[in-house]
């Protein structure tokens, strides 16, 4: 057997294999790249001329004792990644005349976090981008930190009397509240709470697709899933 040397090792490897090795083509996109030092760069937006070096900017939060493991966030991503998203969907209206508009929303049990809610809602103003909530907890998040009154506000999840009647109010504070049904004994609810309040929701309803897909949830999805209402159980909602 040969023995290879580390500097046999460091001769044969490049910027290539390490941004190979740790697939940084495929989740990394334009924002992140390996510089001639070996250190992973960023690049948070097209707008700024220059990349930083991660490797330089966690050494100099050494210096203000700040110790790894460090969590950093770059808020240019958030923005530059919903500017590329809607302009994917108005490219595509354009293209197929599609005569309604897109409007994104974003899921807070992705990420929680004030700053984070707020950033993303910032960013998306332009174009009102919501927030979907999946319980109570959640849509008392929501509430306060959407003040936009075209954006959406989504209810999804399991939807018990103070849920669905908070999410009724909350069409009275100006917000585009939808409830969306996700199974039959919701209807019921919501029949209730509205004529409890005297106030007339934004209904929308999931629907339970009998198409098949592939991947990790393929096995939840269409006459198997959970979630969602069939044909005949839409017409009678």
């Amino acid at each position: 057997m040969t023995e290879i040397t580390n500097t046999e090792n460091q001769e044969k490897w490049n910027t290539e294999a390490s941004a190979s090795l740790y697939d940084l083509h495929k989740w990394g996109g334009k924002y992140f790249s390996i510089n001639k030092l070996g250190n992973v760069d960023i690049k948070p937006n097209d707008k700024q001329s220059k990349s930083l070096d991660l490797s330089k900017l966690v050494k100099e939060l050494e210096t203000r004792n700040l110790k790894p493991p460090i969590l950093l966030r770059f808020e240019d991503i958030l923005e530059d990644r919903i500017r590329e998203l809607h302009k994917a969907f108005n490219d595509a209206i354009k293209t197929y005349q599609y005569e309604g508009e897109y409007k994104g929303v974003f899921p807070i049990k992705c990420n929680q976090q004030k700053h984070v809610v707020e950033e993303i809602l910032s960013a998306g103003r332009e174009w009102n981008f919501g927030l979907e909530v999946g319980s109570k907890s959640e849509l008392l998040i929501a509430l306060s930190l959407l003040d936009n009154c075209k954006a959406l506000l989504i209810c999804n999840g399991y939807k018990d009397k103070n849920y669905i009647e908070t999410a009724i109010l909350s069409k009275k504070l100006g917000r585009q509240t939808v409830i969306v049904i996700e199974q039959m004994h919701e209807v019921e609810k919501i029949i209730e709470a509205s004529k409890k309040l005297n106030s007339l929701p934004i209904i929308g309803v999931r629907a339970k697709l009998t198409s098949k897909s592939n991947g990790r949830w393929k096995d939840s999805i269409g006459e198997s899933s959970k979630f969602g209402l069939s044909i005949p159980e839409i017409l009678e909602t």
